[in-house]
């Protein structure tokens, strides 16, 4: 790869960044003031799954290790979160639950670290 191919990689990363950055702080915004309660959590699930497609195009090579980082991400939280459970720091009342953790937060722990 010469120099400018990678000046130009670093600046198109640079600005997915910004985007993704933008993107995820109008969405905290967005349910900060509107409630829509668990709804929210499919928004960023699919947006995390949207995220995943769209590395996941660009580098293939890297598809195998970023597989392993969000499975390491979605067994910690699960770890974690069944802990907090077994230990009375909270509950789910989600519909859709493995232990006490929801399948749309195991979803973005996955799609979410395998993305980044």
């Amino acid at each position: 790869m010469t120099s400018a191919q990678r000046a130009f990689a670093g600046t198109r990363e640079s600005r997915k960044l910004a985007l993704l950055t933008v993107y995820f702080v109008i969405l905290a915004l967005v349910f900060y003031f509107v409630k829509i309660g668990q709804l929210s959590w499919y928004v960023i699930l699919v947006s995390a799954l949207a995220w995943f497609i769209l590395e996941a195009r660009e580098n293939r090579g890297r598809l195998t290790s970023a597989m392993k980082v969000g499975a390491f991400l979605l067994i910690f939280d699960f770890i974690f979160e069944n802990s907090g459970w077994v230990l009375g720091l909270w509950y789910t009342t989600s519909q859709f639950h493995v232990g006490v953790v929801p399948l749309q937060v195991m979803g973005i722990a996955f799609f979410g670290g395998a993305a980044w």
